[in-house]
């Protein structure tokens, strides 16, 4: 049954005289919004920076200390010397303009000489009802510096005694405050982060932590329960595309938000849902041919997994174990065809991880060249299969993110293809004794080298699907190949 889920928010109308406070002025600048506004935040500003001095959620304070709005890491070229600074202290000129509804701060001109005189950031925080929206720039990077990391904003967050934390691994880990932990998540990555939100929340209160990026450039998000001094910390670290390129200015892709929210990580996870579904760029916007294909999947009602040829390699003579081989495609014919047969007339389907008599995560792409021999049988037990199971779905694995290095068909090409280091070695894995090249799903080699084998699996062996893995499961590494035609590093090349 499908649920169809509607966002219910209390409104609150904002109002208030503008004010502006300019540089010489210091001190805390107020909320301007009514108290019965959800969220209220509070900026202090002094003469070389500004901090988020407030952070109140129903007039219940969650901020434990003054944080920075953002910092900064710049590497002067031609060295290794990186350089911080943040939005709290080291400006010459801090503009802070504030009206009913926003903050729009502008810090300029650093005072450490050792970072350009040219450097500035202009951030906006905009409180609609129960969200708050931030934006920022970064300008005036100069020839002789690159910008190599942004970290935006920095949360020094109260101890809820009952409060829960929700994560984004996985499909989701909750933590609650009577534990310590100090995560890092990479994202885009299957493996440590998979959505762009978090959430804060017990009984009478609920924060919305959302990095609304559409492209989902690469990030990171650090959070951590401070036991010594009863706090939790949160920040996003973004690498900026270009990184190690002079000049290589910045602007916040999407918005930052952070916004209340009544209930729990369900509650949120609407939040979200709903702003990704309008937005993201990756969003899998249905058409005809998306939802015949989407009908079809669902109507499969068991899945199975077929990983076994571990066993009948398990012997020492040659001879022996190629006779073992052929044994391995009658075995799976019988336990595919017994599975099918068992749960008939049910719609089933199987994921076949070592379809091509080997065990997984080796020759990748080029898993049948040359073994013509091999094709031909595997495509005569698919056939035999379809025709005795009509109820039995058939779909192969092969992975599209790596390259079988020592598979006798990494050529120059494909070395070119794969994401490199910044001293143009190829990013490497290893698997089942194997090195693997990490590839750039941007290059045209790629793509051609992942239908080629997409296209080997559904024409010629006659499968129902292909599973594609790690396309995006797989962390994004930051791509120094400057011949690959998109930013350096950070970004949404991926």
């Amino acid at each position: 049954m499908k649920k169809y889920i509607a966002i219910l928010a209390a409104l609150a109308i904002l109002s208030g005289c503008g004010s502006s406070h300019s540089k010489g002025s210091s001190g805390d600048l107020a909320g301007s919004n009514l108290d019965i506004s959800p969220i209220k935040i509070s900026l202090k500003k002094d003469e070389k920076g500004v901090s988020l001095h407030s952070l109140k959620v129903k007039n219940r304070e969650l901020l434990h200390q003054d944080s920075s709005l953002f910092a900064l890491s710049l590497q002067k070229l031609g060295t290794q010397d990186m350089i911080a600074i943040d939005s709290r202290n080291g400006w010459k000129s801090v503009m802070v303009k504030q009206t009913a509804s926003n903050y729009s701060v502008t810090l300029a001109n650093p005072i450490d000489t050792n970072l350009p005189a040219s450097l500035s950031v202009h951030l906006s925080i905009v409180l609609d009802t129960s969200k708050s929206r931030w934006d920022m720039d970064v300008s005036g990077i100069g020839a002789s510096y690159s910008l190599v990391d942004v970290a935006t904003p920095e949360l020094h967050l109260n101890t809820l005694q009952d409060g829960q934390f929700f994560i984004p691994k996985y499909t989701g880990v909750l933590k609650n405050m009577k534990e310590s932990f100090d995560l890092s998540m990479g994202y885009p990555n299957g493996w440590q982060s998979t959505m762009q939100f978090f959430a804060y929340y017990d009984k009478q209160t609920g924060l919305y932590i959302g990095n609304h990026d559409p492209k989902a450039s690469k990030k990171s998000f650090i959070v951590k329960k401070d036991a010594i001094h009863n706090e939790l910390i949160y920040t996003t670290h973004i690498t900026p595309p270009n990184k190690t390129k002079p000049n290589n200015n910045f602007s916040l892709s999407g918005v930052f938000e952070l916004d209340s929210f009544e209930g729990d990580w369900y509650d949120a996870a609407k939040i979200y849902k709903a702003w990704a579904t309008q937005n993201a760029d990756y969003y899998p916007h249905m058409t005809p041919e998306r939802n015949r294909q989407q009908h079809k999947i669902g109507e499969i009602a068991i899945w199975a997994n077929s990983q076994v040829i571990g066993e009948f390699l398990k012997i020492e003579d040659q001879k022996n174990r190629e006779e073992k081989i052929d044994d391995y495609l009658t075995f799976v014919k019988y336990e595919m065809g017994d599975f099918a047969k068992t749960l008939a007339p049910l719609p089933v389907g199987i994921v076949w991880n070592e379809w091509y008599k080997e065990v997984m995560d080796r020759d990748y792409p080029r898993v049948f060249y040359p073994k013509q021999k091999l094709e031909r049988e595997i495509k005569e037990a698919v056939n035999e299969l379809h025709q005795k199971y009509p109820n039995l779905t058939i779909m192969p694995y092969t992975n599209g993110f790596i390259f079988d290095m020592e598979s006798g068909h990494f050529t120059e090409e494909a070395r070119d293809a794969s994401v490199k280091k910044s001293d143009n070695l190829p990013f490497t894995q290893r698997w089942n004794h194997h090195n693997f090249a990490i590839m750039d799903p941007t290059q045209k080699y790629w793509q051609n080298q992942i239908s080629g084998a997409a296209n080997v699996v559904l024409k010629h062996i006659g499968a129902d699907a292909v599973y594609i893995d790690q396309v995006t499961a797989s962390g994004m590494r930051e791509d120094m190949d400057e011949n690959h035609g998109h930013p350096l590093a950070g970004g949404s090349w991926w």
